[in-house]
């Protein structure tokens, strides 16, 4: 109805979204997702694209034949071999094998291979009159050696475009490495040998010069030798034990003499054993005897008898004799401990005087032992030489490993697998990555609003609302007349598309910052964007909720309101704005909704300044006192200035977008002139919306909605 192309669609605002629960663990990959159902026709041509590449490049190889010939490494000390001088397990040599296989694939070898066939004059190496550098280096890549596991077998294969030639170069490139590996241990053993021969002969002579100055040596420092150890460590062995023996004896004789002192004749009822003897046994034994009667006595006769005294006088005489048969004893432990101590001091002399011979052997014992371990290591290296040149002469070992042909190329009957089933696979994998990336970097690159997360990061003000886009086959059911969004959302009022138009009229009546918005602006950045449809559907959704509505059509340039009305006014709002015609005289009633419409007049343009004028407010604030809602259908605010007087006086202004046309720029620059004029820009209505991209799932749910519903359309 706008006469001129306008798309409608649809997408959640993020007040919604926010308050749903999460139906996907990421964010950004809800974002990833709707970025690529949007850029779905990007994602299919780069697919099909690359596709088309891929497999006209597999299909276009030439041909090719492998043949390989097997070869069995054997490098010159086989490991996993027990010998008895090792008797550890080894596994195979993995480096030496790798070796060999570098060298079969080296540009030496494939440039021998060249010389051998004369590859330079085939017209399969020489494309474009290469020269031989470009040959070999063409050679090597059809070169492909490769090892079986983890063993010594290799197999070298050659590719070709032909069978034959590829058995023949196959065959050639062995027996060019077998020679070279031949030759190569003709040379070394040769150059071993002859070195190995001087070598032993200057080994032999330091081996017997050697030997000699160990046994001068020995003779001239007199360091005599007994079962291998030397006769001066022997005796400080011996000198050593026997101070040690010495002492113990010492320190067991002094502790008796001083038990022997702390007794004394007066001691306690028993003595150490140091002091005990004969004698004083039946000292003791004497003494107890005495004592037994002297008790008998006093306890008989009382203290003052006879008896008594005598016994007591007996007593006396035997502790006297105690007493001189410990001092006896003390005197002979003292003796006994001198001795010792004598004793200890000889043999203590007589390892100082050993420990000073070895101290006066010790330097010379040093150098004995520095010669003796030169004569035993030239004496090794002499030996370890001579099994090597032995082993030269023997021809038991090959200098560097060996090599052996175990089955030569023959020609294949069949070519290489050209690997059909993995080169799709890759192909197909690099499409959807191809595409992917191509849709993401569109996407990023893109300077169009493509949803309610891009209106959000450039204005910061929320989507009221996200209107699906319809399909054309969606009015086929519809009269001619109605065959338009405003139609379809009086026609199909369950749709997932009236239920966005009730969506923003809700969210625009809410929005004011005082009250309910009663007279509402809508506005867009630029021509072709949806506002004149979005403005009639919102008029006709809100008539069918039971509000007295008004719409009035302020687009005086190229309004399109009465086009989608199919009515041809003569008078309009420019009429009633000049005084000419009172607002009743024009107003007329939408027979699908029973909304009210105040039209222009066709082209109407007029330089005066007709929204900003007395007239203009005493018109809205008549229309607010007849009417629940007043909505304003402004021109675009970058095309005309009278957006921005109709705005300042609505109380709430709503910016419509488009999905995939509306500039970025073109949207911030419209919101600012906006905010400058003085409106309440409450927020963004995005149109032209897929429903199936994230954010708009509740549009397409099938409990709610039908999904025959959805589709495409766009009105002039």
């Amino acid at each position: 109805m706008d006469g001129h192309p306008i798309a409608v669609a649809t997408l959640e605002p993020r007040a919604l979204r926010e308050s749903s629960p999460p139906q996907r663990p990421s964010d950004a990959l809800q974002e990833v997702r709707g970025t690529l159902l949007r850029r779905r026709g990007v994602v299919m041509a780069v697919f099909i694209a690359v596709i088309a590449v891929g497999l006209a490049a597999t299909l276009l190889r030439p041909r090719l034949f492998e043949a390989s010939a097997i070869l069995m490494m054997s490098p010159r000390e086989p490991e996993g071999v027990v010998t008895q001088q090792d008797t550890t397990f080894r596994p195979p040599d993995t480096g030496y094998v790798d070796s060999q296989v570098e060298i079969l694939r080296s540009s030496a070898i494939a440039a021998s291979l060249v010389d051998r066939l004369h590859l330079t004059r085939d017209s399969e190496w020489t494309i474009h009159g290469a020269d031989r550098a470009d040959v070999v280096s063409t050679v090597q890549r059809a070169i492909i050696p490769r090892r079986r596991g983890q063993t010594y077998v290799v197999e070298v294969g050659v590719r070709s475009r032909s069978a034959a030639k590829a058995a023949l170069m196959s065959n050639t490139l062995v027996e060019l490495y077998l020679a070279s590996r031949s030759q190569a241990r003709i040379e070394s053993a040769a150059r071993t040998s002859d070195w190995l021969s001087g070598r032993l002969t200057q080994l032999s002579a330091e081996v017997q010069e050697r030997e000699a100055a160990v046994e001068a040596f020995r003779a001239q420092s007199g360091l005599l030798t007994a079962g291998g150890v030397p006769l001066t460590e022997q005796q400080i062995q011996e000198a050593e034990t026997s101070a040690l023996a010495a002492q113990v004896d010492v320190a067991e004789r002094q502790a008796r003499w001083r038990q022997a002192q702390q007794v004394g004749a007066a001691g306690g009822e028993t003595l150490p054993s140091a002091l005990t003897s004969d004698v004083m046994t039946g000292l003791r034994a004497k003494e107890a005897d005495v004592d037994r009667r002297l008790a008998e006595y006093s306890g008989r006769y009382g203290d003052n008898h006879p008896l008594v005294i005598g016994a007591r006088a007996e007593k006396d005489d035997v502790e006297r004799q105690i007493a001189a048969e410990v001092s006896r004893l003390s005197a002979g432990l003292h003796n006994d401990a001198d001795i010792a101590r004598a004793r200890e001091a000889a043999l203590n002399a007589h390892l100082s005087s050993v420990r000073a011979e070895l101290v006066r052997n010790n330097t010379q014992v040093v150098h004995l032992n520095e010669l003796e371990r030169q004569a035993a290591s030239t004496r090794a290296v002499y030996t370890s030489f001579q099994q090597r040149f032995n082993e030269l002469a023997d021809g038991a070992a090959g200098v560097g490993g060996d090599a052996q042909l175990i089955a030569a190329a023959v020609a294949p009957n069949k070519p290489i697998s050209r690997g059909l089933a993995l080169m799709l696979g890759l192909v197909l994998a690099a499409g959807v990555l191809a595409g992917v990336f191509v849709a993401l970097v569109r996407d990023k690159l893109s300077t169009l609003i493509n949803t309610p997360q891009d209106v959000e990061r450039a204005l910061g003000l929320p989507v009221l609302s996200t209107i699906p886009e319809l399909e054309r086959r969606q009015f086929k059911r519809l009269p001619r007349a109605e065959s338009h969004p405003g139609g379809f959302a009086v026609s199909r009022p369950r749709s997932a598309f009236a239920e966005a138009i009730r969506l923003l009229r809700t969210r625009v009546a809410r929005a004011a910052a005082f009250g309910v918005a009663q007279t509402v602006a809508i506005a867009s950045a630029l021509p072709r964007e949806g506002k004149t449809t979005t403005s009639l559907c919102l008029a006709r959704v809100a008539a069918m909720s039971g509000k007295r509505v008004v719409l009035v059509d302020c687009d005086l340039r190229s309004g399109s309101l009465h086009v989608l009305l199919g009515i041809a006014p003569t008078r309009g709002i420019l009429e009633v704005l000049r005084g000419e015609i009172g607002w009743r005289d024009v107003v007329g009633a939408d027979d699908g909704s029973g909304a009210h419409i105040i039209p222009a007049a066709g082209d109407c343009f007029t330089p005066e300044d007709m929204f900003g004028s007395p007239a203009m407010r005493s018109l809205l604030a008549e229309l607010a006192q007849c009417y629940d809602l007043v909505i304003l259908d402004c021109p675009p605010v970058l095309t005309l200035a009278e957006a921005r007087d109709l705005a300042a006086l609505a109380d709430a202004t709503v910016l419509v977008a488009r999905s995939g046309r509306t500039a970025t720029h073109a949207l911030r620059v419209a919101h600012a002139e906006l905010a400058a004029a003085g409106a309440n820009v409450v927020g963004v209505a995005l149109n032209g919306v897929d429903v199936n991209a994230p954010g708009v799932s509740s549009y397409s749910d099938p409990l709610y909605f039908n999904r025959a519903q959805r589709g495409t359309y766009t009105v002039g």
